[in-house]
């Protein structure tokens, strides 16, 4: 049988060992996943909680929003968030209006999904001689996520101008004129007009 001393030095390199693993973990998450989601996703998924996601948690990860967890443990082929950022779906695009994100930083957060579960340190957890960071951060949209529709303020354009007036008989009618082609659509006959009341139609 291992004797005392063998026992505690077996402990102790253990325990040494558990140790440098949770710093690495930290150190990794810290540097290579954090920042992206707060560069990229932090503007829109926190306080705002657009699309009822939030992604400054694990918690809220797993979560999710309106279309489901965005996450799945040990699965990043079945994550949202990982469909959304290598836009995989025209219909589930991040981050919106911006830029998609670079191979290897859709490579970390695959690796964080799958191997190190979204490992998420808690606030008492901090890695060896890390620098710190801060508790708030103020984030703004930034100019190209603007552009984005959903942004952009209610308008109401002047109804454009046709030769067919008499078709046209309101607003909506001159722009249905005008996209359809204008001057070379053929307009049929109009209500009201001898002839019959039949609809106005091409």
């Amino acid at each position: 049988m291992p004797n005392r001393k063998t026992l505690l030095v077996f402990v102790a390199t253990t325990g040494a060992c558990f140790a440098q693993q949770a710093n690495e973990k930290i150190e990794f998450f810290e540097s290579r996943i954090r920042p992206v989601l707060a560069n990229n996703c932090f503007a829109c998924h926190t306080e705002s909680k657009l699309g009822g996601l939030r992604v400054d948690s694990r918690v809220s990860l797993l979560e999710g929003g309106k279309s489901g967890p965005a996450i799945v443990l040990g699965h990043p082929e079945d994550s949202l968030l990982m469909k959304a950022v290598s836009h995989a779906d025209p219909k589930l695009k991040m981050p919106m209006g911006g830029n998609k994100l670079k191979d290897n930083e859709i490579a970390d957060l695959r690796y964080w999904i799958q191997t190190m579960a979204a490992f998420w340190p808690t606030e008492d957890a901090k890695p060896v001689a890390a620098a710190p960071v801060a508790e708030k951060t103020k984030f703004t949209i930034r100019p190209e996520q603007r552009k984005f529709w959903s942004f952009q303020p209610i308008q109401k354009p002047p109804p454009p101008i046709v030769k067919d007036t008499r078709w046209a008989k309101t607003p909506i009618d001159r722009f249905i004129l005008d996209q359809i082609g204008g001057e070379e659509a053929e307009a049929g006959p109009t209500g009201g007009q001898e002839g019959g009341d039949s609809p106005r139609a091409f």
